[in-house]
């Protein structure tokens, strides 16, 4: 061997191994920093091996390539690094600084991120780099507060601007690319401290600065030092919004005041600011006079709004009136679809009219259950524009109205209308075209409408209607100032204790005031003549005349008896008409009324010759008080067209002639024009538990025809959504054993008829759930559509002829709020429904 060989041979190399490895004895080994940060979890090596050892073995020392050993560690730190990079799940990577580089974080997530970064402790051995060896000191950290030394990286960053710097460029115009500290470790530790030192010179830097003062910030918002940019400017805006409510509150206030009374609020003119020192020289409405007259009444927040505002804010044109009055609408419909729909069945009810100016207007209701309330509700709903009257166009227009509103059409039960073709007809009409999409939706004829048509059928008999048409003209006559007065001086003179002082018109669609003018009319009537004759004394020949030809009239015993025998017949009626128009009226209740007062017109015509006898002598006294001839019309022997009767006294011949088939035409109309409803009534009747009443065939099949009706609703509401036929029938018996059960414990259970309405709110839905349902959908069909009629009363109360310009939005708005005066909304709710809506000058909401 050559002395070359044998130097090498000497172990020269292994002396110069072991030399090295004294020198990293000072330092944390490879294997232990790999442990430590768990990158390589497949290496099983003891921490009690050298490390050294492990890596050189006496088989290496043979190798004539073996690099050099610097080498080696640098190769190992760049294997730790690359691994730690790659492996980040595996070490709890979101504590360290790191992770955070191209992650964007929330304001929460950041507080957390800054509250648990991993930091290393004073004798933590930081891992060394270059040939020199040189790593990062724990004093520099306590130097640079901002500082932050990354365990994955092994490199040294800047938390501050990591988390408070934008990711996209630092600098003026954000050109500059993030670099050292930031977006890229630094690690060149010879270069870190000094004036010209990378941590010294980053420090300085004016994005550094900004950053820090973002994390200065940042901590003390969140510790609750001081509040936030965000706050400070949310707590300044919400302050000019709070003013800013305080300026249109009372604006709102007065529209509302204005809707609820039915007041006209526009004026000839009324733009422009409004004065409070001084009136207008012209009327500019009632809305800004009553804003004038609260600032007369110390409302400072409006005065200091009118003062101050300037003239393109001032929230009280009328485009604004609009828009408080869509707010108003739009919140109480609101409540109102919310109502309807939980009640899971309700009925439509409309009907139509013309307004002041030409346009026909379709009024829009509706009939359900108030489970809050626990009563019936009729509830307008809206005006509606039509142009097309057909029953195709009047349904569609319905439905897709009642949709617009978010009302679910599915629990459409019932409709009530009146007997118009249109709406009535049963191919053509209305509710013909409605069936056809919701069966369930059974029509219902107005019962006040069907009373209406009964009498007026009834008063076909020709003395009959010439009496009601000399009384209507008598009416009319009276009806110029100038002779209502002489009228009135004689009721004073002749009747002083008469409350009435003017005689009621027969009109046409208020069906009361039909029977209460026939009354009216025979408690004046000497009134009436006097007056009548005073009249006929006058030099004007028209005037005069026309009241000479009336006292014709009256002094007609023909017209007398006529007369007694409506007033006799109407105050019975009377009274059904008055509570067909009751709120909440069910069915069933209305029909037994409507099935008394026949029975009790039945019991007069048995005894018709008694009854008439009564009259005829009432009538006997009056005609001799006017000195009117009692006797018996020309009688001819052939006469088609008025009274013939064949008798021998004038009491005869009106009984026979006027008195029994004016009765006994009112008691078949009554009795046919109620005729489907008694028919509804039967289907529904199985449902009404009566005494010592079991369940036979009959109520079986009945109530088996109402589930089949039915179902889609009843099963709407089953969990199961199985409707069983057997549960439904045992639930029936149980439903009249248990009435049966309790009028047998009840002492007075005879003594006062229960209603249906009564038996649903007593009916327990939660054991008895199909009864219950039926009998809700009883209740909740029509009988009259006498809210219709009322909503028509308020329609020409609020669009007369001064205000005919009205438009539709605001006609529809105004109606709600006069009509719906139980309804609540508060001024607050009609701000923010506002501020929802539209961009304002004043801002109302956040």
């Amino acid at each position: 061997m050559s002395e070359k060989k044998k130097r090498i041979a000497h172990g020269n190399i292994m002396s110069f191994f072991n030399k090295k490895c004294k020198k990293n004895d000072e330092q944390p080994s490879t294997l232990s920093l790999i442990t430590e940060l768990n990158v390589d979890h497949s290496l099983q090596v003891s921490q009690e091996v050298d490390p050294v050892e492990v890596k050189i073995s006496d088989d290496m020392s043979n190798s004539q390539d073996q690099p050099d050993q610097e080498l080696d560690n640098d190769l190992l730190i760049n294997v730790i690094d690359d691994k730690s990079t790659n492996d980040k799940n595996d070490f709890n990577c979101n504590k360290d600084i790191s992770f955070y580089i191209e992650n964007s974080v929330s304001d929460s997530e950041k507080l957390l991120a800054l509250n648990n970064l991993w930091a290393p402790t004073p004798g933590y051995k930081f891992p060394t780099t270059g040939n020199r060896h040189l790593k990062f000191q724990y004093t520099w950290l306590l130097k640079y507060n901002w500082l932050c030394f990354s365990q994955i990286q092994n490199g040294a960053y800047c938390k501050v601007c990591i988390f408070f710097s934008l990711k996209q460029g630092v600098g003026k115009g954000m050109h500059q690319t993030p670099g050292k500290l930031i977006s890229e470790k630094f690690d060149n530790w010879k270069k870190a401290l000094g004036s010209k030192g990378v941590f010294e010179m980053h420090a300085k830097t004016e994005y550094h600065k900004t950053s820090l003062y973002k994390y200065n910030s940042f901590l003390a918002v969140k510790n609750n030092k001081i509040k936030s940019i965000e706050i400070q400017v949310n707590n300044a805006l919400r302050k000019e919004i709070e003013e800013n409510r305080n300026r249109i509150i009372p604006i709102i206030k007065t529209v509302m005041f204005c809707g609820r009374q039915g007041i006209a609020m526009r004026g000839h003119k009324d733009g422009g600011l409004v004065r409070c020192d001084e009136d207008e020289i012209y009327n500019d409405g009632n809305f800004r006079q009553l804003l004038r007259f609260r600032v007369d009444a110390g409302d400072q927040n409006l005065q200091n709004h009118l003062v101050t505002c300037s003239k393109n804010a001032m929230y009280t044109s009328w485009r604004i009136q609009n828009e408080i009055i869509t707010a108003c609408n739009s919140l109480m419909l609101q409540k109102l679809v919310h109502d309807i729909n939980a009640a899971k069945s309700f009925t439509v009810l409309a009907d139509e009219t013309s307004d002041i100016a030409n346009k026909e207007q379709l009024t829009l209701c509706v009939r359900y259950v108030h489970f809050d309330q626990k009563k019936l509700r009729e509830d307008f709903l809206q005006f509606i524009e039509v142009k097309d009257v057909s029953g195709k166009a009047l349904a569609d227009t319905i439905l897709k109205n009642l949709q617009s509103m978010g009302i679910e059409t599915k629990y459409l039960v019932g409709q009530g209308y009146d007997g118009t073709a249109s709406m009535s007809g049963i191919f053509n009409g209305t509710q013909a075209y409605i069936r056809t999409k919701h069966p369930m939706a059974l029509y219902i004829h107005c019962s006040s409408h069907c009373l209406n048509l009964a009498i007026s059928s009834s008063c076909k008999i020709p003395d009959i209607r010439n009496c009601m048409g000399t009384m209507q003209t008598i009416c009319n006559f009276f009806s110029y100032p100038k002779r209502s007065n002489v009228l009135l001086d004689a009721i004073k003179k002749l009747l002083p204790d008469e409350k009435s002082f003017k005689l009621k018109k027969f009109c046409p669609t208020r069906w009361v005031e039909r029977h209460d003018a026939v009354i009216l009319y025979y408690e004046l009537q000497p009134a009436i003549i006097s007056a009548l004759e005073d009249i006929s004394l006058w030099k004007d020949i028209d005037t005069s005349s026309a009241a000479n030809q009336l006292l014709a009239s009256i002094h007609q015993f023909k017209f007398q008896i006529s007369m007694m025998i409506l007033v006799k017949l109407f105050s019975i009626s009377v009274s059904l008409s008055k509570f067909l128009q009751t709120e909440n009226l069910d069915l069933e209740n209305a029909l037994s009324f409507a099935e008394t007062t026949q029975t009790t017109l039945q019991d007069i015509r048995l005894n018709a010759d008694k009854e008439f006898n009564e009259i005829f002598k009432s009538v006997e006294k009056i005609c001799n008080t006017l000195e009117i001839a009692v006797c018996v019309p020309r009688i001819s022997g052939r006469q088609t067209h008025r009274t013939n009767v064949d008798v021998d006294t004038p009491e005869s011949y009106y009984r026979v002639g006027v008195f029994i088939p004016f009765l006994d035409n009112f008691i078949e109309q009554l009795h046919n024009r109620f005729l489907e409803h008694q028919s509804i009534l039967k289907s529904f009747d199985c449902l009404i538990p009566k005494p010592n009443l079991k369940v036979t065939k009959d109520i079986e099949e009945k109530f088996k025809l109402l589930l089949e009706n039915y179902k889609d609703i009843l099963n709407d509401d089953k969990n199961d959504n199985i409707l069983n036929e057997y549960s439904c029938f045992a639930e029936l018996k149980l439903w009249h054993n248990s009435f049966e059960y309790q009028r047998k414990l009840s002492e007075h259970s005879e003594q006062s008829k229960i209603t249906v309405t009564d038996l649903f709110f007593q009916c327990n839905s939660k054991i008895y759930t199909i009864i219950s349902k039926l009998l809700q959908i009883f209740i909740t069909l029509p009988v009259t559509t006498a809210s219709g009629e009322r909503s028509f009363s308020t329609l020409r109360r609020i669009k007369t002829y001064l205000r005919n310009t009205t438009g539709q939005i605001r006609l529809i708005g105004l109606s709600m709020l006069n009509i719906h005066r139980d309804i609540t909304i508060t001024p607050e709710e009609i701000v923010n429904e506002m501020g929802k809506t539209s961009n304002k000058r004043l801002a109302l909401n956040l």
